[in-house]
């Protein structure tokens, strides 16, 4: 410590004062100051880009577990596959009862994503308002996992959000007819959330 007064103390003050106020180094000050805060923030956005990618590697590792095909199409059934069915084998339209499950399913999974989305936007730190804003909101599941990273969420919670979309994937291309206790799941979270919203 005695070190760092001593050499403080020899320090020519007036000349520092004077190299500081020269016109080249006004010039130049900002433009350092700055090339600083770029790098700062590429290597913030660089950090960010891992955690996501981390985040849909676990998104895609969770659905190939549980066999969920994602956003993938459905192979097409036609003569020429082998082991395809037959050309006149095709699916046959949704009854009035399963568009009303589909319907009343992309209502509640629209507010859980209100929930989710109403939960980011509540971040008090503005660089992870940010985050989130540039998360892509396509798989939802990304969103809730970089929640629960910053603790914005619980990992219960996190896990029971990650599930209800997982369980909607298989249904939003409203192809399939959705089986009751996927509603009843759905049901269930939502209100949990709408909840926790209004607490």
């Amino acid at each position: 410590m005695q070190m760092i007064r001593e050499a403080f103390a020899t320090i020519d003050w007036q000349a520092v004062w004077t190299f500081v106020n020269e016109p080249i180094v006004c010039a130049l000050l900002p433009a350092t100051i700055a090339a600083v805060l770029a790098q700062r923030v590429n290597l913030v956005v660089q950090q960010n880009e891992a955690t996501l990618d981390a985040a849909r590697a676990t998104a895609n590792a969770q659905d190939q577990l549980r066999g969920d095909p994602g956003d993938s199409p459905e192979p097409d059934p036609s003569p020429s596959s082998p082991g395809g069915p037959a050309p006149n084998a095709i699916r046959p339209p949704l009854s009035d009862e399963d568009n009303k499950k589909l319907d009343v399913g992309a209502e509640l999974i629209q507010k859980i994503k209100a929930a989710v989305d109403a939960v980011a936007d509540g971040a008090r730190d503005g660089r992870k308002r940010r985050k989130y804003n540039n998360i892509p909101r396509h798989d939802y599941r990304v969103v809730v996992l970089a929640l629960a990273e910053d603790g914005l969420i619980s990992g219960e919670e996190a896990s029971q959000l990650t599930h209800a979309f997982s369980l909607w994937r298989r249904f939003q291309t409203r192809q399939k007819s959705v089986p009751d206790f996927v509603i009843s799941e759905l049901k269930s979270v939502e209100r949990q959330f709408a909840a926790r919203r209004s607490a």
